[in-house]
């Protein structure tokens, strides 16, 4: 009734442990099948720490429960089993006429190529299977030839030196090897896990890219690669590339095997099924950051170690590629939050909140550097007559339609609010009230001169009106300034719209009153 439970551990693709994968066995399996080659009367057995027979080969040879004691018809030998969480011990039974023909010490050493056997044979150690076989076989013909009258088959000594050295000089290459290739993947596991913590603090996609190249740089020194993140819909731009390698700037979708697919995607070399992006005589892999959404980037790596026979990449490169998808998605989620709290879900333009917020900054600044802030207000003429007489869908077309004139005609730095209904509010950085002026005329010319998209209603004419002011020269507040500019504003109506109009200064004011 006894069972071995095996635990295998699985971890998240941030490189932290989730859990384990249990699996249980019944102990009978565990012990490879006993042939009749051994000695008649010979057992296996398998105890626990405190000398508890738990199982035996064949069943019921010794009595399960209780403690084996050398008598005058068999001997025991025993050895622990490493990688067990409870202290078990392989114990081998055999007739007592035998146990003269070898030492203690020998005999514990074919139980413990008996024991490493077993485990390999169970499956633990797969890569080693064939090799393990052959050290269980000899192991079993040492004791054959040990413990029964039955010689085996007779070969010159030199021969069969000569085997038996080479058999555990391959059966050591092998665990070298394993070693090696354990101490290897240690190393990648914590180079990803490095990378996982560096992309949790990642605020910008720049941050990202360079974190996911030192990365790979680290796990396959003599890599090339790039990162290309999703500009638009079909549209991904290159953002970071390493190595000696030469990329084109931007790619679609089908110029990549991986990005068309969403899958995968291994190369070998400049060929004519290679990407369209890869330019390199070396073997490279595509890795889509794909999410439910679609592909947010491809991560591409140039010379890395790709076995010829296999159409798969490293578990390393994919690894990263899955780290960086997660955090990828992270940071475009809250890149959309951030946005919609400072801009209108309309225009596109900034909010009345971050217009507000922008112009305490810029006072500061100014009254520091002793600079200037222009201000304008623009607003629509007789926008109430479009949405009448086309309809709310078409007056917030217009609307949209002016927000990206306002985006296209400023200048860098300044900042395009919308002001709330249809007016609208750029805010000048650093200029003063001249400059202000010529860029409101540049900006009123260009509305007057837009005209809708073919298919869309035909709105006829449109024209805006645009208020001037500038800080400090009509207020010492930005509430000051705003509120000239908006006077400014109606002042430019009264006079026949589609003008801009400047704010009067104080003493202007003061006359005007």
């Amino acid at each position: 009734n006894h069972q071995f439970a095996l635990a295998i551990p699985y971890f998240a693709a941030n490189g932290h442990k989730l859990g384990a994968m249990i699996a249980t066995l019944a102990t009978q399996n565990f012990f490879p099948l006993i042939d009749a080659s051994l000695p008649p009367g010979s057992a296996f057995g398998l105890a626990d720490a405190t000398g508890k027979l738990l199982a035996s080969q064949p069943p019921q040879t010794i009595p399960v429960g209780s403690t084996p004691i050398a008598d005058a018809h068999y001997w025991y030998a025993t050895q622990p089993i490493s990688g067990a969480a409870d202290e078990l011990q392989l114990l081998l039974r055999l007739p007592v006429a035998q146990s003269p023909r070898t030492s203690h010490g020998g005999l514990l050493l074919l139980l413990a190529l008996l024991s490493a056997a077993t485990l390999w044979r169970f499956g633990r150690w797969q890569a080693f299977s064939a090799k393990a076989h052959l050290i269980y076989r000899h192991a079993r013909l040492q004791l054959q030839v040990l413990f029964t009258h039955t010689p085996a088959p007779s070969k010159p000594q030199a021969t069969k030196t000569h085997m038996d050295t080479q058999i555990l000089r391959s059966a050591y290459a092998e665990l070298k090897g394993a070693y090696v290739q354990k101490e290897e993947r240690v190393r990648q596991l914590v180079q990803l896990d490095e990378l996982s913590q560096r992309l949790q603090s990642c605020a910008s996609s720049n941050e990202l890219a360079d974190a996911v190249a030192r990365c790979a740089q680290a796990i396959f020194p003599a890599c090339h690669g790039a990162l290309f993140l999703r500009s638009e819909l079909d549209h991904f731009g290159l953002t970071l590339a390493w190595g000696d390698t030469t990329l084109t700037q931007s790619l679609q979708a089908l110029d990549c095997h991986a990005l068309h697919s969403g899958c995968n995607y291994v190369g070998h070399g400049a060929s004519p099924a290679a990407c369209a992006h890869a330019k390199s005589e070396f073997d490279y892999v595509c890795l889509p950051l794909q999410t439910l959404s679609g592909p947010l980037g491809l991560v591409y790596l140039a010379n890395i170690p790709i076995a010829p026979t296999k159409r798969t990449p490293p578990w390393a490169a994919t690894a990263i590629a899955e780290r960086t998808s997660i955090a990828l998605a992270a940071l475009r989620r809250q890149e959309q939050l951030q946005s919609r709290a400072i801009r209108d879900a309309l225009t596109g333009l900034f909010n009345r909140g971050f217009m507000e917020e922008a112009l305490t900054i810029e006072q500061r600044r100014a009254l520091r550097r002793g600079s200037s802030i222009g201000l304008m207000i623009l607003d629509v003429d007789h926008f109430k007559r479009y949405n009448d007489s086309f309809g709310h869908a078409a007056g917030d077309a217009l609307l949209r339609a002016i927000g990206g004139i306002l985006q296209r005609t400023v200048r860098e730095g300044d900042m395009p609010c919308r002001y709330g209904g249809e007016e609208f509010v750029v805010i000048l950085p650093g200029a003063d009230l001249a400059t202000t002026h010529q860029r409101a005329e540049v900006l009123r010319t260009a509305i007057e001169h837009w005209r809708p998209e073919p298919g869309d209603i035909a709105l006829g004419k449109v024209t805006a009106s645009i208020g001037v002011a500038c800080f400090p020269a009509h207020g010492d507040t930005w509430q000051a300034v705003l509120k000239r500019a908006d006077q400014a504003l109606y002042a430019a109506k009264e006079a026949g719209r589609n003008r801009v109009t400047i704010a009067m200064d104080e003493m202007e004011a003061a006359i005007s009153a």
